[in-house]
């Protein structure tokens, strides 16, 4: 073999090791750190989606707090204001606060006002936030909003997911004895939420499996998933957010 045919084969071997060299450079570390970022992508997603409905309950209980703590509420329930419900709870007034129920619960946990209404249709709908109209809400959602402090969370209603915020009735100047708890609710409208996070989610039924955060891949995507839990503590359903794989 000539000394030039000889030279070339050795810089064919050597340039045919470096590719496979880089490749498997490439395999073992480039790889596994877009990997790691569209992870990372993933967890940021869902993320903005858990951030987004935890501020539409903050902003439940912000409304439901300037309505629980006024003296017109506060005189409502202990026998005046005859007129209340129909110059502050109504339709108009309702949609304003972008709030489709409105109740108050007694310390005993009966439900003496539960008006609402669904905004999808052309005209309004009345809605309720419980079933019946006259009911006595559980023992476990009684315990969660029987506190002294003003909150926030998530129920489950006729017209869906809601977020719902709540604080105890007292007059204008935070004095008085509660005579009990304002809640006001608002429907979760996912369509918007998706709009504002950029996220692809859905929220379905809660599963015997779905008590606990998961993430889980395909060649095409990654799907991440966690419990949604109500204000009774009760699993509500789960949040399910799925980013697609650029490699």
């Amino acid at each position: 073999m000539r000394i030039v045919t000889k030279i070339n084969t050795a810089l064919g071997a050597l340039i045919g090791l470096s590719v496979l060299l880089n490749l498997g450079a490439l395999e073992f570390t480039v790889k596994p750190s877009f990997a790691d970022l569209e992870g990372q992508t993933a967890r940021d997603n869902h993320g903005r989606v858990v951030e987004e409905l935890t501020r539409l309950q903050e902003q439940a209980r912000g409304s439901a707090r300037d309505y629980a703590v006024w003296d017109d509420t506060y005189a409502f329930l202990n026998g005046n204001q005859p007129d209340y419900l129909g110059k502050n709870v109504n339709a108009e007034s309702l949609r304003a606060l972008h709030t489709n129920f409105f109740a108050i619960v007694d310390n005993a946990g009966k439900v003496i006002v539960n008006e609402g209404y669904d905004y999808a249709g052309a005209d309004p709908v009345e809605a309720r936030m419980f079933e019946p109209a006259e009911a006595r809400i559980s023992d476990a959602l009684l315990r969660a909003i029987a506190g002294p402090e003003p909150g926030a969370g998530l129920l489950a209603t006729g017209l869906g997911l809601a977020a719902v915020g709540f604080a105890p009735v007292l007059k204008s100047d935070s004095s008085g004895t509660s005579p009990g708890v304002l809640l006001l609710g608002s429907v979760i409208d996912v369509g918007s939420v998706r709009n504002t996070t950029k996220v692809d989610f859905r929220i379905v039924p809660a599963s015997a499996s779905g008590s606990a955060a998961t993430i889980a891949e395909t060649a095409d995507f990654i799907q991440t998933s966690t419990p949604l839990k109500g204000l009774d503590g009760a699993q509500l359903g789960e949040l399910i957010s799925t980013t697609p794989k650029s490699i």
